[in-house]
């Protein structure tokens, strides 16, 4: 296999499997596979956060900013189902959604949970997020693989929200499977 082929395997390989590196430097705490509208999973990274922030409780939450492609109006929305998505420092995971509400746009989501109020602390340190949630969003479009945008403490991002860090779309782990053969099985056809 030529140099040039062998350097086109790589790049393909590094783009499919998540190595393209962000517009910026800012960590990805959270990745969201929207392959499937109905059962959208929101899944923690691990990474710590961008910002130190304990000023806000998760009955303000974090916004996703620009997390839609497209405006979708949600309202207030407890999803069915229930995960275990939660804010470093929180002594619960989110229960709850809203978009199109004060300062928080209709292609942004802002995550909460109604029945506590205890501070979030994201730091330098610690995990920013643990856990998933999977959520129903039919009607919503996100766009492709790889968008990113940022995620801000507390339901009014204009007025006091740190960039905690970003989220970042991912394919399925099939999808990924099927990019790559699709690549390799291209490049062996040009020979």
């Amino acid at each position: 296999m030529s140099q040039s082929r062998i350097a086109c395997v790589c790049a393909l390989s590094a783009f499919v499997f998540g190595a393209a590196a962000s517009a910026s430097d800012i960590v990805v705490v959270l990745e969201i596979n929207a392959t499937d509208p109905s059962a959208v999973v929101f899944t923690a990274t691990g990474a710590a956060s961008n910002a130190i922030d304990n000023s806000v409780s998760t009955n303000s939450g974090v916004t996703l900013l620009d997390l839609f492609a497209s405006d979708i109006d949600l309202g207030f929305v407890t999803p069915a189902s229930a995960g275990d998505l939660t804010a470093s420092g929180a002594t619960a995971p989110f229960n709850r959604i809203v978009n199109g509400f004060s300062t928080v746009g209709l292609r942004d989501l802002n995550m909460w949970n109604a029945g506590s109020s205890s501070d979030m602390d994201f730091n330098f340190t610690d995990a920013a997020f643990t856990g998933s949630w999977t959520i129903d969003l039919s009607g919503a479009t996100f766009g492709g693989p790889g968008r990113f945008g940022f995620i801000v403490s507390d339901d009014d991002p204009a007025n006091t929200g740190e960039i905690i860090g970003e989220w970042r779309l991912v394919p399925a782990p099939g999808g990924v499977a099927v990019l790559g053969i699709g690549g390799i099985v291209g490049l062996r056809r040009r020979r």
